[in-house]
């Protein structure tokens, strides 16, 4: 595979491009989660390596944008973690007032309506063979999870 960019008009395989929304959809969860050490460590050498592979997509109309993150991403070090652990407690964690986002489903649904919710995904993830990870302590309801 060409790692260099693709020609203009030239097909992009089924494959590939499967491959490549995989990966986006495990970095997009990853986004979601808390930016512990791990995360900190970890995120910089993914955001490195699926740059060069994400090359063949750059005729896509969201090239611009993935370039943009995985960069950013890739250049994550120990002096961004606490500004980034702030700015996810603060999206994430403190569930009200306006412009917060809980990366959680049920806090976007009535709340008797979330026992079904969460059996639904339950069952859901029980038929797609997905077992959660206990390590992570995220309910079946968080993007992450969901994305996963």
């Amino acid at each position: 595979m060409e790692t260099s960019g693709s020609a203009v008009g030239e097909a992009v395989r089924l494959d590939e491009l499967a491959r490549l929304r995989q990966g986006a959809y495990r970095l997009f969860g990853a986004l979601l989660l808390n930016p512990d050490a791990e995360w900190i460590a970890t995120l910089p050498r993914v955001a490195e390596e699926m740059l060069p592979e994400s090359r063949p997509f750059d005729q896509f109309p969201f090239w611009g944008e993935w370039e943009g993150l995985l960069a950013e991403l890739a250049g994550l070090g120990e002096p961004e973690r606490a500004a980034l652990e702030d700015v996810y407690v603060n999206q994430f964690m403190i569930s009200s007032g306006p412009g917060k986002s809980p990366p959680y489903e049920s806090s976007y649904v009535a709340r008797e309506s979330i026992p079904d919710l969460m059996a639904d995904l339950e069952g859901e993830y029980a038929r797609s063979g997905f077992q959660l990870s206990p390590s992570r302590g995220e309910t079946s309801d968080h993007g992450a999870v969901e994305l996963e």
